[in-house]
């Protein structure tokens, strides 16, 4: 089921409302969301990802407040016309982080179900966040819009691979120049064209990317150091317009990426469940990785010969010992011999859910089995 991962419910509660992180409450819009993602996983596990989160981004907000108030000038007349906000208090800082959280959480729960096209793409995606957490932080806001631009590509770029795969084994091969992404022979166009992504997306990709681009470019507004020629000082401190449109940007940003990686989470889901069903009538598997079909390394966990004691806990709790016949104690794990990634297949799956936990007798060295 193509809507188990990013479903429509969690998308639904996006746009987030712009409110301080100390007026959250637990209906509040951003753990609505995670509820969404974990409703048809595992439920418990949204609000411990949510605490979690919460916790990273109040971080963050101490950090924002310590390097602002580091760059004042202490003995500059225009240092008294600076005020540096409660960043936990302030709504901007407070709607940036809600999208943190939710892009944070939606990537967790594609990488734990490997519901990506391109694990590289979506890595360094996450990357580009964390790198403009820390720069804005640091007071570079121009530094930390500019990779939002590469995030929006980063998100955007494997959609379009999913749909030509020759191109994205060009990419692999790093044979290939990413066209533009807007104007009449832009790939946002293209995809439009295509119906796998609607008109006003694609509008609102390109407008985003669009103002985007003047970061890139160095407009002079956009600057550190912009109206340094009609006497400016004012440098690398805390600038509360510079600091709001960062916040602006990177809200954008997310609540397109999110969407980006729904649609193509959905996109290779599809294609995928036709390939994996093609493949296993073979014998064979798909790497979530790179995409090899063909050539793995194939280990039997537990291992031939090897006792064990297998323990099993029922839905209701109970417990009970079993031997290596009882449904879901065989596991598979196919090494792709391209990437080295392990996927784990369970020949003989439980009907029920349970729970197994399997004790190797014997000195078994772990790491040999799954070399």
């Amino acid at each position: 089921m193509v809507d188990i991962l990013l479903p429509e419910t969690a998308i639904s509660v996006l746009p987030f409302s712009a409110e301080p992180m100390t007026n959250w409450k637990r209906s509040v819009d951003v753990r609505q969301f995670i509820d969404a993602l974990y409703e048809d996983i595992y439920p418990p596990f949204s609000k411990t990802l949510y605490d979690r989160e919460k916790k990273d981004m109040r971080a963050w907000s101490k950090r924002f407040s310590t390097q602002a108030k580091k760059t004042i000038p202490s003995k500059s007349p225009s240092s008294q016309d600076v005020s540096i906000p409660d960043f936990a208090e302030d709504m901007n800082f407070g709607k940036m982080a809600k999208y943190v959280i939710a892009w944070k959480s939606s990537v967790q729960t594609v990488l734990e179900e490997a519901g990506f096209y391109s694990l590289a793409h979506i890595l360094e995606a996450d990357g580009e966040i964390d790198c403009s957490l820390l720069l804005a932080s640091n007071l570079y806001y121009k530094q930390a819009v500019q990779v939002l631009r590469s995030f929006i590509e980063e998100t955007f770029i494997p959609i379009n691979f999913c749909e030509n795969v020759e191109e994205y084994n060009q990419w692999k091969a790093n044979s290939y120049h990413i066209p533009p992404l807007r104007g009449r022979d832009g790939l946002i166009k293209k995809l439009v064209n295509k119906g796998i992504i609607t008109q006003p997306l694609g509008n609102e990709i390109s407008d985003l990317y669009g103002g985007l681009n003047g970061f890139i470019h160095g407009s002079e507004d956009k600057l550190i150091y912009k109206g340094i020629f009609t006497g400016s000082k004012g440098g690398l401190q805390f600038k509360i317009s510079d600091y709001e449109s960062w916040c602006d940007y990177l809200a954008r940003s997310i609540y397109i990426g999110i969407r980006l990686l729904r649609i193509n989470y959905v996109q290779w889901e599809r294609i995928r469940s036709v390939k994996r069903a093609a493949l296993k009538e073979r014998g064979k598997i798909l790497c979530s990785v790179c995409h090899n079909e063909e050539d793995y390394d194939v280990t039997v966990f537990p291992p031939e010969g090897v006792e064990c004691d297998v323990l099993v806990t029922a839905p209701d709790g109970t417990q009970f010992k079993a031997d290596k016949s009882f449904p879901g104690v065989i596991q598979h794990i196919y090494r792709c011999k391209h990437c080295g990634q392990k996927t784990t297949i369970d020949p003989n799956p439980s009907t029920t859910a349970y729970h197994i936990d399997v004790a190797l007798e014997g000195e078994v060295n772990i790491e040999d089995i799954f070399s």
